[in-house]
Order: C-alpha cells, then structure tokens, then sequence
C-alpha cells in the first residue's frame, strides 16, 4: 500500500470509531500499524547467476522477483557436465558456502556461482578473422586479413565476447575483462592509447557479466546490477556526467538492478530488472528513445514508455527492444528503414516494427537489422545492398522479409547465425573475408563459415567477426602418402565435444594397401586398428579425450617401372621380368 493508502485507512478508522467502540478500535489500529508497517517495508531482489554462463546453473528457492525483508531463500549452484563448482562471489549472504547457500534477505543481495572446468576437459575459446589493421583478430599480428576463423591469442577460458568499430572485448571465466585491438581512444581500458595485437586485462574491474562496445568505447555489467564505462566521452557516453576521456573504468551515474547492457556508434543502453531501459550519449538522431534530439546527455534518461522490456541492443544510431509480448520496438535513424516500420521517418520514441510477433532476439548494425522468431525463422530488413540481408538478393526493404537457405537458427547477429545445433552461417559483404568462408566473394544468401561448430555466440565489428567456441576437442587426419588412400571422419566435422564417439575410415587406392594408424596412441580404440578390414577399408572409432591428428598409413601393393635411352638409336633397354607391375621387394634386372 502507498502512503496515500495509509492516510485513507486512517480517516477510514475515525470515521468507525464512534460505532465500533474500543475492541473495534483496538483491532482497527492493529490494522493499521500493519497496514503502515507493509506500505514502509521495502522489498528486495535477489539476483544469482552461474559463471561462465555456460557451465551450469543457480536455482533460487522460493523463486520470485523481490523478498521481503527476513524471507529465507536458498541458492543452488548445480555443475554441467566438466565442470565443479568453485565458489560464490556476492553481497548479502556468506560467500564462502558451499554450492547450496541459505540466508535471510537483509537487503539486495547478489550472487555469481563461479564454476571451473575439470581437468582433462578442453576450455571454451575464441577464434576471428575479417580485418586486421589494428590487432582486432587478436592473433598476435597487424595487417593481414584473414578469409578463415583463426584462433585468438591467450583466449582460452573465454565466457563472452563483443566487438565493435575495430577492437575486441571479452569476458574470461573467472570474470575480468580482456581487450585488443584499436585503443586510440583508450577503449581497451588498460591505461594506454597503444593499440594491441593480442588480449590485455581492464585494469581495476571484476565479476563483469556482460560487455559491449561503441565507436571507442567499452560499457560492462558487473554481477551488482552496476555499469561501468571506459574509452572514449566527448558525448557523454559513459554515462558519469562529464565529458572526458577515461583509460580505466568508471562508474555510470545513476544505475542499480541492470541486468544487461549494449551500445552503439556514441550511446550506450541499459536494461533494468523492472524491465525500464535506460539511455545516454550521442542523440542527434533521437537514439535515446526520450523524444529529444539533444545533442548529447551525459547522464542516464530513460527511454519513453518502455517498462516491459526483456531484451535491449544498439548499434550505430539506431536502438531496439524486445518486450514481454514478444514485438519489437526500435527508435533512431531510420534513413534505411531499419526501424522496420514501413517509413524512413527518424524516430525519437519508440515504434513498432511491422509484422513480427514472438521476437526472442535482435541484432542491428546501424543501417540494417534482423530479428529470430520463437520458431526459429530470421528476419531482416534495411538496406539491402551486398546482400547484407541475406535474403537471396541485395534489395532493400522498409519492413521485415524472411532470410532464406538458413537452417534453423538458434541466435543471430547482423551477419551471421548459429544453427545446426552450433554450426555458424555468414553473409552479405565479405571483402576482408569476414564471412569467414574462405572467400573474398558477397554472399547473397548464407554460407557456412569454416570449421566453425559448438558456437555459442558470434559478433561483428567493422569487417572483421569473433565468435565464442563451446569447449570442444579437434580431430584433423591424413593420408601417407598423399596418394594412397583416402580418410573419412564421422561425424563429418572437425570439432568434437568431451567424449563425442569419432569413428575413423581408411580407404586404400588402387596399388596400396592400409597399413597402420599413427597418433591414437593412448585412446581407447574399437575396430580394426592393427590392419587392414575387408575391402582393404579400415575403421576405427574412440571417445574424443584430446586433440588428435590421426595419419593413415598406407602401403603401396604394386609398383610400376618406366625407363628411357638416349638417342634412341643408340641401343636397347630392357627388365628382367618384363610385366606390367612389381610387387614391393620384387628383384627387377635392368639391361642395357
């Protein structure tokens, strides 16, 4: 009950008074100081998270979105398969419980259950390509653009990933902040303006659980419900209420209880526990979804008439929300129809895009946008040229057209998605080779990007592309010689989960036979590994436990004999036995 609540109650007691007499009264002014009691008490949230995100899980018991003061709550970290749960880290409750933690709530209170990976078992990792010119791929180089996924330096144990403009962000297992790339405005956080080729920490910053950036600066989520922002600011888009340039992290004036962040070209966003989105930055274009174009705003403003929000993202000058009703609803520059309400009219509140229901993800790249549907279709809409939509042509549209050839789609970004149970799909320009495909060639339609399997997250920045990597062990093969045969892998992939059955097939050519497998060693191995099967085909199958490169090695069966003389006329050569082929270790007499 509100205040104003309170005060009817207690004119309502006056007026009973007289007719109840004093049990009336006494029972009545219980009511009240009850009544007084729950308008004055606060309730609190309780917010637990497993980290990484992906290797377990935190159940809350009872489970609710606020508790009253003294309410009993229980907190459960539950491990994933290769992985322990480690230790908690958070306030309002003894962080040095085991996995199962009960408390009184006394005030907020949050929680990160922090779970390590087993050992023996692979770590997740990131792996980039596209360009290159400031270190953003993170494989220790500058330059050289790259056409295929390549592995980020140091990147292993990686959480979460992001990227933007021409750097790279990410989140590690244990919860701090690694960065490469351009830093001329400071956006790596590490206290310099040098860029790097590989990953260096944010200094001062820990227990992050979400990461973004814009056009030279960084924004993260710490586990608190707070934001904290580096890098660039001469639009306020960090959010303390000044203007200047920091080269480590500082806090966003203003923000509690957020539970995810993004940014985009000078602006940055927040979302709220409450599901109320908040903005603040470069507004030229209305991207801050308060109906003002200010030039800037150097502190948070809420976005107008958004309280149901479940999902932001920003990019460019544009920014989006899902709400709980599953449309979607954009605000920004709209000079591409990427708002995707049928006009290219610049909003300052937020609009409805056209024809979509059931929304469960959004990702924008300032002139185009596409959306993933509760069935798993991708839409999108903008501009079209160089197939960034991905839609089978480069046409641009004002409202969302369904994307085709994509298998069903799991999440989406503005160039690629993952589907197939993790296999990654690229489009549109390519190019630096940020499709990821092979090629420089634009891709009308999707391509699989190579070797890319287990993804759990993609991201785009200005022509180069990172994706996080499930945990995941490589199985690669060859044939000695070259020539000699062939080897099929089964699955028909290269990347395989902790103790994924692989099965292995020799097949000898014309003139060989198997001999032997080569670097197994160590592996529990079924089939017929010491020789060749029937048909001179040898499988062999084994639980992946470790990075393997497995040779085929194969015997030649037959060997073919070719001389020549010279000049011609001069005489006569010839073998002894003369036939067409020679067994292995067969004695041949040569005459001339």
């Amino acid at each position: 009950m509100d205040l104003a609540g309170v005060r009817e109650a207690r004119r309502t007691i006056r007026v009973r008074v007289g007719s109840s007499g004093a049990l009336g009264l006494a029972v009545m002014a219980a009511a009240l100081l009850v009544s007084a009691a729950d308008a004055w008490a606060e309730d609190y949230r309780v917010t637990a998270r497993p980290w990484p995100p992906f290797a377990g899980s935190v159940t809350r018991a009872p489970d609710q979105d606020t508790y009253a003061e003294g309410t009993e709550v229980t907190l459960e970290a539950s491990a994933g398969a290769g992985w322990r749960f480690d230790h908690w880290a958070g306030e309002g409750f003894d962080t040095s419980s085991g996995a199962t933690a009960t408390f009184n709530v006394t005030g907020t209170t949050w929680a990160v259950a922090y779970f390590v990976r087993l050992q023996g078992w692979p770590e997740s990792s990131l792996w980039s390509w596209g360009r290159n010119q400031y270190g953003q791929l993170g494989n220790g180089g500058y330059e050289t653009p790259q056409k295929s996924p390549g592995h980020v330096v140091n990147s292993d144990g990686m959480a979460a990933a992001a990227t933007y403009s021409f750097f790279t962000m990410a989140i590690h297992a244990d919860g701090t902040v690694w960065a490469w790339g351009s830093n001329y405005c400071g956006e790596l956080g590490d206290g310099t303006e040098e860029n790097s080729a590989v990953p260096v920490q944010v200094a001062g910053i820990e227990h992050v659980v979400d990461v973004a950036g814009g056009s030279g600066h960084t924004v993260v989520l710490r586990a608190d419900g707070t934001v904290w922002c580096w890098g660039e600011n001469s639009q306020g888009q960090l959010g303390d209420g000044t203007t200047t340039r920091r080269h480590a992290p500082v806090q966003v004036t203003g923000l509690s209880d957020v539970v995810s962040v993004s940014a985009g070209w000078g602006a940055t966003m927040a979302l709220r526990a409450d599901g109320t989105v908040y903005a603040w930055g470069d507004n030229q274009f209305g991207q801050l979804g308060n109906g003002t174009t200010a030039y800037f705003q150097a502190t948070p403003v809420a976005v107008s008439s958004m309280d149901d929000a479940v999902a932001i993202t920003a990019s460019g000058t544009t920014a989006f929300a899902i709400r709980q009703d599953g449309s979607l609803w954009g605000w920004g520059r709209n000079q591409r129809g990427q708002l995707g309400d049928g006009t290219e009219e610049e909003r300052h509140l937020p609009v409805e895009v056209n024809a979509l229901a059931g929304v469960v993800a959004c990702a924008s790249h300032d002139e185009h946008t596409h959306a993933l549907l509760a069935d798993r279709t991708a839409w999108a809409w903008g501009l079209g040229r160089e197939g960034r939509l991905g839609t089978g042509n480069d046409e641009s549209t004002l409202t969302p057209v369904p994307m085709l050839g994509l298998p069903v789609a799991t999440a989406i970004s503005p160039t690629h998605a993952i589907a197939d149970g993790g296999r990654l799909w690229g489009w549109g320009r390519n190019g630096a080779g940020q499709i990821g495909d092979g090629s420089r060639r634009t891709q009308l339609s999707p391509v699989m990007v190579l070797g890319m399997d287990a993804v759990l997250s993609v991201d785009e920045g200005s022509g180069h592309t990172v994706a996080l990597v499930a945990p995941r062990w490589q199985v690669t093969t060859h044939a000695d010689p070259s020539g000699g045969g062939t080897v099929a892998v089964e699955p028909d992939r290269q990347w395989f989960q902790h103790q994924e059955s692989v099965t292995l097939t020799a097949r000898a050519g014309p003139d060989y036979t198997f001999l032997r497998w080569e670097g197994l060693e160590g592996l529990d191995l079924t089939g017929d590994p010491p020789g060749p099967g029937p048909g001179n085909v040898a499988e062999v199958s084994f639980d992946a436990t470790r990075d393997v490169t497995a040779t085929a090695v194969f015997e030649k069966t037959h060997y073919l004999l070719g001389f020549t003389q010279w000049p011609r006329e001069g005489g006569t050569t010839t073998a002894a036995p003369q036939q067409a082929a020679y067994a292995p270790g067969e004695q041949v007499t040569i005459e001339a």
